[in-house]
């Protein structure tokens, strides 16, 4: 669920232009594998939300993946 500021123009009907998205650190060491250092350099791109389960449980240490907004 998102909560938006409110807008006269407000169309239901319409498409948001924003969308999530998985952005992936490939090749990360695992000792970056904090999500302090993971949404700092998520925050380049956008608003981080979270991370994978895969990230977060360390069960893929070949990629790093952070959702943002």
């Amino acid at each position: 669920m998102r909560l938006l500021k409110w807008s006269p123009n407000f169309d239901v009907r319409e498409e948001s232009p924003i969308a999530p998205a998985w952005i992936s650190f490939p090749k990360v060491h695992l000792h970056f594998f904090n999500m302090q250092i993971l949404f700092g350099l998520a925050s380049l791109f956008g608003r981080p939300l979270q991370t994978d389960q895969a990230t977060a449980s360390l069960s893929r240490p070949s990629v790093a993946r952070v959702l943002i907004y």
